[in-house]
């Protein structure tokens, strides 16, 4: 039985700054995977195991956020992956927090 992990990382700030992220998404994800746009979403498997997307949130508790959410079968890589991913955010002033995380067995 293989377990697939799953967190979710947002960025909530002034949407501006979050435009300004959302479009320089490349060099944010520099170095972890060459992300693909897809619409209003990117793409990107930063190992063989693993998947980050990328998109735009908006939920009744909280006004509009950029979430990265890290799918893998390697807990090792969610951690690895969040870690690289808040410290690249950092470099823009803004500061992530963990919104969900779960796990499931398949």
């Amino acid at each position: 039985m293989v377990s697939l992990f799953e967190v979710v990382v947002g960025v909530q700030t002034d949407p501006q700054r979050i435009r300004d992220i959302f479009k320089d998404m490349a060099t944010v994800l520099e170095e972890i995977c060459i992300p693909t746009r897809i619409g209003a979403s990117f793409l990107c498997s930063p190992s063989p195991s693993s998947l980050v997307t990328v998109y735009l949130s908006e939920h009744e508790r909280r006004p509009l956020y950029l979430a990265f959410k890290i799918s893998s079968s390697d807990s090792r890589d969610i951690v690895a992956f969040s870690e690289k991913i808040n410290e690249r955010l950092k470099n823009y002033g803004v500061h992530p927090t963990l919104l969900n995380s779960e796990s499931t067995d398949m």
